[in-house]
């Protein structure tokens, strides 16, 4: 994200405050972050990720930007249009949280994830930050929320809520995916609604993006982190009966929100799911 704000031609597809707290993120983490983030600015860095990118999967970071600006822009219409809580799921290191926070003051703001990760970005926040922001530390490949922990730090499943799980329920297997997705229904009332990436279902079996190199595969492998579930949009319907309004969005919608031209590289294969209470 930093890398891309730092582009005048991709600077527009990422916040000012994602790539503010990336920037802090990689100064506090280590030293080997603080030297890429150092070294960010300069072209030769720049010609590198671009090759690791065309080797790995062609246009993934367009596509990272651009799904978090979609999710993003998901939730902006849901607190303009009643919504006073949002919860990020494995939130990681990412910013949403921070710029909604920002732009809505009046609105609070939960992310849910291990406690590890957040130490770094609890870190980095400021006091102002964590006044409406309040962080989680939970373990979701177990399919269930912190509802006790959620409510101690004055969440309310009666509010209008709004959850967005980015880039998260692909990692964890079928069975995981519908626990959570049901205790989100739970804590969800007829107001709320619920916005989330999944890998599409390929006919050849295999969950991966369109254009994914084996290299990818190999290094998700390495790191514990394969893609467990995919499904096809008429099955995330079945899995979302009890909501409804469900809305798709590929890889031609987040072209189309980033003004890209055609010819301009952009991963396909994880779709973004809209769906209300």
């Amino acid at each position: 994200m930093v890398l891309l704000h730092r582009d005048t031609k991709t600077s527009s597809l990422v916040s000012a405050a994602t790539a503010e707290l990336g920037e802090r993120i990689l100064e506090a983490y280590s030293t080997r972050t603080r030297w890429f983030r150092q070294m960010i600015p300069r072209s030769g860095f720049r010609a590198v990720a671009a090759w690791i990118e065309r080797l790995t999967i062609p246009g993934i970071l367009r596509h990272y930007a651009l799904r978090k600006k979609c999710l993003a822009n998901l939730g902006r219409t849901a607190l303009r249009g009643g919504a006073k809580q949002v919860v990020v799921l494995g939130a990681g290191f990412d910013g949403c949280a921070l710029d909604l926070s920002r732009e809505f003051p009046s609105a609070n703001f939960w992310e849910v994830d291990h406690s590890a990760t957040q130490r770094w970005k609890a870190q980095v926040m400021s006091a102002a930050d964590s006044q409406h922001l309040h962080l989680v530390g939970a373990d979701l490949s177990q399919g269930v929320l912190p509802t006790d922990a959620l409510r101690a730090s004055h969440f309310d499943s009666g509010a209008d809520n709004f959850w967005i799980a980015e880039g998260l329920l692909m990692y964890f297997p079928e069975s995981v995916v519908q626990s959570l997705i049901g205790a989100i229904g739970s804590l969800t009332n007829a107001g709320g609604g619920l916005a989330f990436s999944f890998m599409e279902k390929r006919d050849d079996g295999r969950i991966r993006f369109r254009k994914q190199s084996r290299l990818v595969d190999w290094w998700l492998g390495r790191r514990s982190e394969p893609f467990l579930w995919s499904a096809s949009r008429e099955e995330v319907r079945r899995l979302l009966h009890s909501w409804k309004d469900v809305t798709f969005f590929d890889h031609e919608d987040l072209r189309a929100l980033g003004s890209l031209e055609d010819d301009v590289p952009l991963a396909a294969g994880e779709i973004i799911c809209f769906t209300t209470r």
